[in-house]
């Protein structure tokens, strides 16, 4: 049976939100392949997810090119030892339904991997909870030299209903934390951070949306200083948190989607570095590609975790391989949880 075969190409970067009419353009695959050729291996792509990250990436690609994103892909036909016929593998590959690969991922530390599926959770699962989100999750709490939490701490975590935010939350809690405080936008969001999530305060950015209003807040909710922030949006959220940490409290810098469209309003960094100075403030970036070599450790703690219902997770899924442009459009703007699209 034939497939058809499909790309979503870049065709203008905006300089503000994408749209998906004008940013991207479905067109057919000349000539696609049917079969591997030595050395690579045929996919079709299953479950593709789009998150905070690719609107940056929008920023650096090549016009005419699909963006590249973290796919559940099935091996069609193989030529690449360790990858056999029906395999379903994870990896960051490009918007095509279809495609020739060499198994090497996006980043030379991100080769393919191929999944082990859990009986009892959806296959876009291994996108999202067990996917990139919660590698970055896990690594940026856990990790000595980011997050270097330890029980008994108090953290925040912006972006709380997220799909990053919410795992390191509710990790943390497990982890034994003193106190987790969430920050996310509107009622209805603070609610899914504290009755799902279990967070124990949520503060609402966009009721308290100056500097001076949310750091009064943070400090309400943490008297003593927060241990440790984690950080998914940058902007005065990022500058506010910071204020509210204590003596030698520390930074893990996940992401700054609130920077991500280049409005020069949201660049707080200069405002914050005298609170960085006089509070010993230790700031820390990580990207999750630097812990590939560590998946096994992440798989054998959190699966269990995932499977028994100890951490909870939600999806917001399109389906419809067409449906690409405008499930990351959506993410741009209301970033909720990681959108997927499946077929």
């Amino acid at each position: 049976m034939s497939v058809l075969a499909e790309e979503i190409t870049v065709i203008h970067k905006p300089s503000d939100f994408p749209d998906p009419s004008t940013t991207f353009k479905l067109q057919p695959i000349d000539n696609p392949p049917t079969s591997a050729t030595p050395g690579h291996i045929l996919l079709r792509s299953k479950v593709i997810s789009v998150d905070p990250y690719l609107r940056t990436l929008l920023r650096s690609c090549t016009v005419g090119d699909p963006l590249i994103s973290y796919t559940v892909a099935e091996v069609v036909d193989s030529q690449r030892e360790g990858y056999r016929r029906g395999d379903l593998v994870m990896g960051a590959i490009p918007w095509r339904t279809i495609q020739l690969h060499d198994g090497k991922g996006f980043h030379s530390s991100e080769p393919l991997r191929v999944l082990h599926l859990s009986p009892t959770l959806p296959l876009s699962a291994n996108l999202g909870v067990l996917g990139m989100p919660g590698f970055t999750a896990y690594f940026g709490l856990l990790d000595p030299d980011v997050g270097n939490f330890q029980a008994g701490q108090i953290i925040i975590v912006s972006g709380a209903a997220g799909a990053v935010g919410s795992f390191v939350g509710q990790l943390a809690k497990l982890k034994g934390a003193k106190k987790v405080i969430g920050i996310a936008g509107g009622p209805d969001k603070c609610s899914l951070v504290k009755e799902r999530y279990l967070f124990d305060e949520c503060i609402d950015y966009k009721a308290l949306n100056t500097t001076e209003a949310m750091t009064a807040a943070l400090k309400a909710a943490a008297p003593g200083g927060a241990d440790l922030y984690f950080d998914n949006v940058g902007g005065f959220i990022t500058q506010s948190s910071i204020k509210a940490l204590r003596h030698f409290g520390r930074v893990a810098l996940c992401g700054a989607i609130s920077q991500s469209n280049n409005r020069p309003e949201a660049n707080l960094i200069p405002n914050f570095l005298g609170d960085l100075i006089y509070g010993g403030i230790t700031m820390r970036g990580f990207f999750v590609g630097d812990y590939m070599a560590r998946l096994d450790e992440f798989f054998t703690e959190v699966v269990p975790l995932v499977e028994e219902g100890k951490i909870r997770f939600d999806e917001t899924v399109y389906r419809g391989f067409d449906k690409v442009p405008e499930a990351f459009a959506g993410l741009s703007k209301v970033i909720i949880q990681g959108k997927q699209w499946s077929w």
